[in-house]
């Protein structure tokens, strides 16, 4: 008597989605870029391999364009869905004017900060020693 054991799989290839809460990396920062659908992951940028990064999430502090490639428990590969650009936006040059110096007199500052690849959102101005604060472009202090 002869038995023969047939024993089949059939292997599908993953599949899943790559994503980040923002596409602005700030100057000295990092982004969390995350994966779904793979048991481990090759992450990309610009097309070039990562290494030593195989988990789902990724630290990325680099701009361009990041793919990962999901891989399944029995090494099938597929490219996740979507991608994540990541554009750079440098720490501004702070710089301002003020017109007068005088204790006791209103001084106005004029905001002249140079600003790279972005615009501005928010401005936090502190006079020191508790003296006051402004959220004004340019403040009259």
């Amino acid at each position: 008597m002869f038995f023969v054991n047939s024993f089949s799989h059939t292997f599908i290839s993953p599949s899943g989605t790559i994503s980040s809460i923002t596409n602005i990396l700030c100057e000295g920062e990092s982004v969390n870029i995350t994966a779904t659908g793979g048991n481990t992951y090759q992450w990309f940028l610009n097309g070039t391999l990562i290494n030593g990064v195989t988990t789902s999430l990724l630290s990325a502090n680099q701009p361009g364009t990041y793919t990962v490639n999901l891989i399944s428990s029995f090494g099938c590969t597929a490219l996740a869905t979507g991608q994540v650009t990541l554009q750079l936006v440098q720490k501004p040059i702070v710089n301002f004017t003020y017109d007068k110096y005088c204790a006791g007199i209103p001084t106005q500052f004029t905001d002249q900060s140079t600003l790279v690849n972005t615009t501005l959102v928010d401005f936090s101005w502190n006079f020191g020693q508790g003296q006051g604060t402004s959220l004004l472009q340019n403040p009259v202090y």
